[in-house]
């Protein structure tokens, strides 16, 4: 499966789940990246890891009609002076038709990319930003190390990119992190 049928199989799996936007997406397809074993250009960005291919097949799934993005204003700008917006994805009707002649053509990696949004949804309480956002991002800095860090040693590594972790959070995905092999 490309990384485009990926982004879309995972629209269609939690597009519709309460919280699940573009950084939900980003995060949600790193960790489908790693499960699968397929390299989708994920690297350390504001977030979390961010892809730009996945950020361009969103685009292209958009422009080719298989998919809607919606930007909601927040009312508020951040630091950067942009408005801030939260975007949710939907399939259209080909969108859908398309989903299921992956499911039908795929139908293990469908069947795995199923499984890892139920146990992040589990694990995680739900597919919302924040959340999977720490999560992403510890299990990247646990990759990246390849070794076993403290909570202390993950902040060192996590304020080095420039990212802000609790370490309450830290210890609340370290599930996460262990199940893909960090």
């Amino acid at each position: 499966m490309n990384a485009r049928d990926l982004v879309l199989v995972v629209v269609a799996l939690c597009g519709d789940r309460s919280g699940f936007g573009r950084t939900s997406l980003q995060k949600l397809t790193y960790f489908a990246g790693i499960a699968l074993d397929v390299d989708l250009g994920h690297r350390a960005y504001y977030y979390g890891p961010f892809s730009e291919e996945v950020e361009h097949e969103v685009e292209v799934l958009v422009l080719s009609g298989l998919m809607e993005e919606t930007a909601h204003n927040l009312g508020f700008v951040n630091q950067a002076g942009f408005a801030g917006r939260q975007f949710s994805y939907n399939l259209t009707q080909d969108g859908r038709r398309r989903v299921e002649a992956l499911q039908s053509h795929h139908p293990e990696t469908f069947r795995k990319v199923n499984e890892l949004v139920a146990f992040l949804e589990d694990e995680l309480s739900g597919l919302e930003q924040t959340t999977m956002s720490t999560a992403a991002k510890v299990t990247y800095l646990l990759r990246q190390e390849g070794e076993d860090l403290s909570i202390d040693q993950v902040g060192a590594l996590a304020a080095a990119q420039g990212w802000t972790i609790a370490p309450h959070a830290v210890d609340r995905v370290k599930r996460v992190a262990e199940r893909f092999g960090a």
